[in-house]
């Protein structure tokens, strides 16, 4: 059935950024290197019901193209422990935050949006998703022995 007109709404920019998590969460990766590839992915889900129609027409398909077309995109193609949506508990001498907590434990715990497991460390990418129509990446490189794990 389709939804009566008068309960359809825009999405807002944070529901708008979750669906493009949600489609970076469940997309296929190799299915992102081209327009038409990645638009076939996108249907693939909201048949899936992993993404609604209205999630599926907030996501900016060209930008996540984009970001798999360039060098840190088929960088991640490439690799082979990639985890997704990957839950986190760590728990740590407080005096990684302050030196005078010495002697105390903080859990430190969360979701990376992607997880590169690697001999050295783990490799955490955050997808960001801007105004500016571009989906913008923060890497940071988490090395295990800096929190002596």
């Amino acid at each position: 059935l389709r939804k009566p007109r008068f309960l359809s709404r825009e999405l807002t920019a944070a529901e708008k950024g979750i669906a493009t998590h949600l489609f970076l969460q469940f997309a296929d990766y190799h299915a992102c290197c081209s327009l038409t590839s990645a638009h076939l992915e996108l249907e693939r889900l909201v048949s899936d019901a992993f993404l609604s129609r209205e999630e599926a027409d907030a996501v900016q398909i060209g930008s996540i193209v984009s970001f798999f077309c360039a060098p840190i995109g088929k960088w991640l193609l490439e690799q082979k422990d990639v985890r997704r949506e990957f839950k986190f508990s760590v728990l740590l001498d407080a005096s990684v935050f302050d030196s005078a907590a010495a002697g105390e434990q903080t859990m430190l715990q969360g979701v990376v949006d992607c997880a590169l497991l690697e001999a050295d460390g783990i490799t955490i990418i955050d997808f960001k998703n801007y105004i500016l129509k571009h989906l913008v990446l923060v890497i940071i490189n988490f090395i295990i022995n800096f929190i002596g794990v």
